[in-house]
């Protein structure tokens, strides 16, 4: 299924593969193996340390020596753009605004940022993170297309805050799994992801 759109065979170490329309030839390490992507979405994975060269402030060793960074690229219809976003406004209402079940919700802002950890329950182990402090006097906040940006939670024995996100660029929704420190990079590592996959396109007579 990875390589059938476009024929499929791996030349080079590289594979081509039909994607929205447009064909790319991938490196073969960058195609996540059994990956099936549709023809408008694709996983792929990149070095840490090549992200690190280009974008300062990632950890390229925050996960061990064989971190690497994972993406998630679709290209949804206006349809379903308008669709996410009015599933994103919709989500959380009573979290964001202390209501009902979630009265005691709690705000913590990130120390050295301008974001904010929205604890559903006080001292829980997932949080979401916004960019500013939820109006609750206006409750508009969640309609702002910057407002909620992760959604967070421990990871592994030693509780390391990793979150999951999305990004848009250009055509392309972009998904990460990163750190939380890293949140702050989320769209210049978006735009790390799909300047890649740009410069891996090729004819698709090619």
């Amino acid at each position: 299924m990875l390589l059938a759109s476009c024929g499929g065979s791996s030349v080079d170490g590289r594979r081509l593969v039909r994607l929205a329309g447009d064909c790319y030839r991938i490196p073969d390490w960058n195609a996540i193996p059994n990956a099936v992507p549709g023809d408008r979405s694709i996983t792929l994975q990149f070095s840490s340390t090549e992200v690190a060269r280009s974008l300062p402030g990632f950890l390229a060793s925050g996960s061990g020596a064989g971190r690497r960074l994972l993406a998630g690229i679709f290209f949804p219809t206006e349809q379903e753009r308008a669709q996410q976003r009015l599933n994103k406004q919709r989500a959380h209402h009573d979290i964001w605004y202390a209501l009902g079940d979630y009265r005691a919700r709690a705000l913590e802002p990130i120390s050295g940022t301008a974001l904010i950890r929205v604890y559903p329950l006080a001292g829980g182990n997932t949080w979401m993170v916004v960019t500013r402090a939820p109006d609750t006097e206006r409750r508009d906040s969640h309609l702002l297309d910057d407002f909620w940006i992760a959604t967070c939670n421990y990871a592994g024995t030693e509780r390391a805050r990793t979150c999951s996100l999305y990004v848009d660029v250009g055509a392309a929704s972009v998904s990460l799994h990163i750190a939380e420190a890293e949140v702050q990079l989320r769209q210049n590592l978006a735009r790390y992801v799909v300047s890649t996959l740009k410069a891996w396109q090729v004819p698709c007579d090619s």
